[in-house]
């Protein structure tokens, strides 16, 4: 008897058919449905007889006999599939249409008549009538975009969600699925030794999902820039392999002029969803290069495409960006805020033989985003628990070493040091304990590295490298300190008792001429850069601008303290040190 009530108790759960309503004379007046012994869809209708009342009849309306097997609803639409026959040749019919066309007669006829045929006439059949017909249609939700619905991921293979249909676009192939996962998980150990920076690959792939989840406003990418054939792409798609054996045919999105527009890298990484993208071949030959690198990796960290409007007027809806870029090329554009964006890995040659074992064992690996995704969906823990007290310690470190963006680093630290917590209470933990150690420590290392490249490339830092090259290169361009001449070049300043006096416009030509700057700074800027840094003389009327002495003249411009640029002390002449051509 237990067996039958389990029985019993799984037939009540089982969802009702869709069906097609079938209608007899003692149905209502005006009851549409299906006739079961003309096959056809009939209408009753209430007819007076003489002296006699009234009689119900079927009036033929149509030979498509036809029902909503399944409503679809996706983020912007709603979709139905008709199924049904025909009632003269009995062939089976089926066809979809969006909510959109279905709310045009016309198209709805066309339709029918492109399914149906020449020998089924279509009557007066509308949509109404096929709604009045349609009994329990299924209803589906269609994900176009890995995404999570409350707790549970929405991605193809995880099995978490009901009535769930994927159409991913093809260019993000991702499926997981359930296995050996004692294999899986030895297949992965070799994909965390592939490389000395392999373990901060993998946690960042890893990781794309619950930070969507956690941390979506606090988003980063990770940049692999290594020469050709340092298989940099190879391990990075072996990498990606963790959420779909198809990954391993290659990168889909691609950079330069032979690479993705704009456009198509936006969508690609709208259309990731959680997951994380790779973005591979980022060159610096052309300058365009840089300037698209640099637009498209701001808009996707920032999380929101920007503000287009439409031809008849308003604005589009703005797509939301969710995953995680890792970015793949061989030199790196260079420019602060996106650097500091960016925790940037310089890569050497990966162990070939070690990644060409992962290669050919690539299909274990979606076992492991299979695993790792069901146990963010079960777990009660979360991703960075303690995420603001750890963040905080870490940037008062950073801001000790004079880091000049510590908060983004101290969060790109922090939320990967939670993520490899993470992974070590899921069902794959055991394989990332035993490489603790040596993440540890690539992390450090490449966070000290991080830091002292983004100090280096904000603009105030080139101006002063960019500064301390100029006098090297053309001393001449500075006035010794009794205001002569000297022999070659125009005068951009003067060398003072405490520094250099500099005038802003011709140094800020000068140095744009030897393309000091990624983006070209303003005088304003700088003066504030520099007044910052203390590296101003100001005057005793407080202006940030000293007021000197040049050719006769008194001009403002920066009087820069000698300490600004080691150089720069090192070069401040006497008086009337400075060879001068007198003669002219």
């Amino acid at each position: 008897m237990a067996d039958n009530s389990i029985t019993g108790a799984q037939e009540q759960t089982v969802d009702p058919v869709p069906a097609m309503r079938t209608v007899t004379p003692d149905d209502p007046d005006g009851t549409v449905g299906l006739c079961i012994v003309t096959g056809a869809i009939m209408k009753v209708v209430e007819v007076e007889r003489d002296n006699s009342g009234t009689k119900k009849l079927l009036n033929w309306v149509s030979d498509c006999a036809i029902h909503i097997h399944t409503e679809t609803r996706s983020q912007d639409d709603t979709e139905f599939i008709f199924v049904g026959f025909g009632a003269v040749d009995k062939r089976s019919v089926k066809f979809t249409m969006p909510a959109s066309s279905l709310a045009e007669p016309r198209k709805f006829k066309a339709a029918l008549i492109n399914a149906f045929g020449a020998k089924n006439r279509i009557g007066s059949l509308n949509f109404e009538m096929v709604q009045q017909m349609s009994l329990n249609p299924r209803l589906m939700q269609r994900v176009e975009v890995p995404t999570w619905k409350g707790n549970v991921p929405l991605l193809p293979g995880v099995d978490l969600a009901d009535n769930t249909e994927y159409r991913l676009i093809p260019q993000i192939p991702a499926a997981v699925y359930d296995g050996d996962l004692q294999k899986a998980k030895e297949c992965l150990g070799k994909l965390l030794k592939v490389h000395r920076y392999a373990p901060i690959l993998v946690v960042m792939a890893l990781g794309a999902p619950a930070i969507a989840r956690w941390h979506k406003n606090d988003r980063f990418g990770l940049g692999i820039w290594g020469g050709t054939g340092t298989l940099k792409t190879s391990t990075a798609v072996a990498t990606m392999a963790i959420y779909g054996i198809g990954y391993m045919d290659g990168p889909k999105l691609k950079a330069g002029k032979a690479g993705s527009s704009i456009v198509g890298a936006m969508e690609m990484f709208a259309a990731a969803g959680f997951l994380p993208q790779n973005y591979d071949n980022i060159k610096t030959v052309d300058i365009r290069d840089r300037e698209n690198y640099v637009a498209t990796m701001h808009a996707v960290l920032e999380g929101e495409e920007k503000a287009r409007g439409k031809k008849d007027g308003g604005l589009r809806k703005s797509r939301e960006f969710l995953c995680t870029p890792i970015v793949t090329g061989e030199v790196r554009p260079q420019e602060a805020s996106t650097s500091a964006r960016i925790l940037n890995l310089n890569w050497s040659r990966s162990d070939d033989k070690l990644l060409a074992e992962v290669q050919t064992n690539a299909a274990l690996l979606p076992v492991i985003g299979y695993n790792w995704l069901r146990f963010l969906a079960g777990t009660d823990l979360i991703l960075g628990k303690d995420f603001e007290p750890n963040r905080s310690k870490k940037m008062e470190e950073f801001l000790g070493l004079k880091y000049v963006n510590p908060g983004r680093l101290s969060t790109i630290y922090t939320l990967l040091m939670g993520i490899w917590d993470l992974l070590e209470a899921s069902p794959i933990g055991d394989v990332f304990k035993e490489a603790r150690e040596s993440f540890e420590a690539v992390l450090n290392e490449a966070t000290t590295i991080q830091g002292q490249a983004v100090s280096e490339e904000t603009e105030i830092s080139r101006f002063l490298s960019g500064l301390e090259e100029l006098l090297a290169g053309k001393p001449g361009l500075i006035q010794s300190m009794d205001g002569t001449r000297p022999i070659a070049g125009t005068v951009i300043g003067k060398w003072m008792t405490d520094g250099i006096f500099l005038l802003p416009n011709e140094t800020l030509n000068e140095l744009t001429k030897m393309r000091a700057f990624n983006q070209q700074p303003t005088i304003e800027s700088i003066t504030n850069a520099l007044n910052e840094k203390g590296l101003l003389m100001i005057g005793d009327d407080g202006h940030l601008k000293y007021k000197g002495r040049l050719n006769g003249t008194r001009p403002r411009g920066w009087y820069i303290k000698s300490e600004a640029v080691p150089a720069i002390a090192e070069k401040v002449p006497p008086p009337g040190a400075t060879k001068n051509d007198d003669g002219k």
